[in-house]
């Protein structure tokens, strides 16, 4: 058995859909907008969408220095489109790249970002197989 995660939610009293999420000795707040909430924290759709780009991009960054590649910064933007019936999950999601990096190429770049997304980042590799999943790459020399 793996290592085991732990996480908690807890509403906030008196708030409409607010919730404290804990985990690790960190704290996050998520809400909705109004009218269901307050619009005072992170929704969860969009949570999991940050969570999914740091989780990618911190797995690329990793696999580049193991290849012998060097990745100074990274930028994931992500974009997911809902569906329209419920479950309203995501149907789509888009990951736009950015690196800065001395030595890394397109075709070392896409390999490995499909490396990092179909085998090695936990979140990406827990996407149902019914989400189109797409990647835009732009390298910048440093």
């Amino acid at each position: 058995m793996g290592a085991v995660v732990k996480a908690r939610a807890k509403s906030a009293a008196g708030r409409k859909m607010m919730f404290t999420g804990e985990s690790g000795g960190h704290t996050v707040t998520l809400d909705y907008i109004p009218p269901y909430g307050e619009g005072a924290g992170f929704m969860p759709m969009q949570l999991y969408l940050v969570s999914l780009a740091a989780c990618l991009g911190s797995t690329l960054r990793y696999l580049a220095g193991e290849h012998g590649k060097t990745i100074s910064d990274i930028e994931v933007d992500v974009r997911g489109t809902r569906r329209d019936h419920p479950p309203t999950g995501f149907e789509a999601i888009t990951f736009g790249l950015r690196v800065v990096s001395p030595d890394i190429d397109d075709a070392s770049l896409r390999e490995l970002s499909e490396l990092a997304e179909k085998k090695y980042c936990p979140l990406t590799t827990m996407l149902c197989a019914d989400v189109a999943v797409t990647m835009t790459f732009e390298i910048v020399r440093e």
